[in-house]
């Protein structure tokens, strides 16, 4: 998807060869490279390149949450620390360092089947509220927080409470609609990120209506659709290996 795009922004005249081939590298971001490829492909190859380091501590840290929340300060440590070093172009790497480590304790919840007791929820409960109290307090310009911080607070206990409701709802046809999502989600995403910067390219042709609204219905299910059907082609032209439950249980149990 890089390359093609690439490609693309060369044809338009916006980038020249040098810019592409930094692009197709995945080290542009780390190096600050103007009018490069969107950060997301180099920071989501450094997760995984760290996944097998933070699984294997995750794995033998008894306190999995305790570790989990452990995150958000060594993330803001860092990013503060990467200012006075000038490398605070990483700010979008740094502060999604909580998203990634709740990610893996997410996965471990599902692979281990973790029964959510009332405990639980009166932690994630309580997670959400604090997110929510720094969230009024940045809007009021009294704390200054990134973003980032501020969803991770706000992801897992909805993504559990949305996880509760869609048991109690009988309707199969949106777990299967959500499943299909979630399997295609890096396809989506990855050509989220083309399709969100060429606005001034498509827009002449579906920027009806107020706020863009017209646009972005088109768009998005656009977005979705090829996304889904990127994932597919994939499936079928790269092998791969399923693991079965109980495998993918011991990987992080």
């Amino acid at each position: 998807m890089v390359g093609l795009y690439s490609l693309w922004l060369i044809w338009r005249g916006r980038i020249g060869w040098r810019t592409a081939l930094w692009s197709l590298s995945t080290l542009h971001y780390w190096f600050h490279i103007p009018d490069a490829f969107n950060w997301y492909v180099p920071a989501i190859l450094a997760f995984y390149l760290l996944a097998p380091f933070y699984v294997r501590l995750f794995r033998r840290c008894s306190r999995k949450e305790w570790l989990t929340a452990a995150m958000v300060p060594l993330s803001y440590g860092l990013y503060r620390l990467s200012i006075p070093l000038h490398l605070n172009y990483t700010e979008d790497f740094l502060c999604r360092i909580p998203a990634f480590a709740l990610g893996i304790l997410m996965g471990s919840y599902l692979l281990t089947g973790q029964v959510l007791t009332r405990r639980h929820a009166i932690a994630w409960g309580a997670v959400s509220l604090l997110g929510a109290a720094v969230t009024v307090l940045r809007l009021m310009n009294r704390l200054y927080l990134s973003p980032c911080y501020l969803i991770a607070a706000q992801l897992a206990p909805f993504t559990l409470l949305a996880a509760k409701v869609l048991e109690l709802v009988p309707l199969r046809r949106i777990h299967g609609f959500l499943r299909l999502l979630g399997t295609s989600s890096l396809e989506i995403y990855l050509l989220n990120v083309i399709i969100t910067r060429e606005f001034a390219v498509l827009s002449p042709y579906l920027d009806y209506g107020p706020r863009h609204a017209f646009y972005y219905l088109v768009i998005y299910s656009i977005n979705l659709l090829l996304g889904i059907l990127l994932h597919r082609g994939l499936e079928r032209i790269l092998p791969r290996r399923r693991l079965t439950g109980q495998e993918t249980a011991a990987t992080v149990s």
